[in-house]
């Protein structure tokens, strides 16, 4: 079974680890939040092998929001 979209507030370190998890379960979207900006690249990083792009990043004050799509269906 699969999603459109996934949206998950946890730390960078647990995103990262889920990035494959994530993949397979979300065909287009994913909203990553919940780490500072220091671990924005690896959080990206992470996902990039997996077929996810930046599309977007929010930040309030030290905390980021990543907005990625799946680059098959974007």
């Amino acid at each position: 079974q699969s999603v459109d979209v996934v949206a998950a507030n946890i730390n960078a370190l647990t995103h990262q680890t889920l990035a494959a998890e994530y993949a397979r379960i979300c065909r287009r979207m994913l909203i990553l939040s919940g780490f500072p900006d220091r671990n924005c690249a690896k959080v990206a990083e992470a996902l990039a092998p997996c077929g996810y792009h930046v599309k977007e990043t929010l930040t309030r004050n030290e905390w980021i929001c990543l907005i990625l799509c799946n680059a098959a269906t974007s």
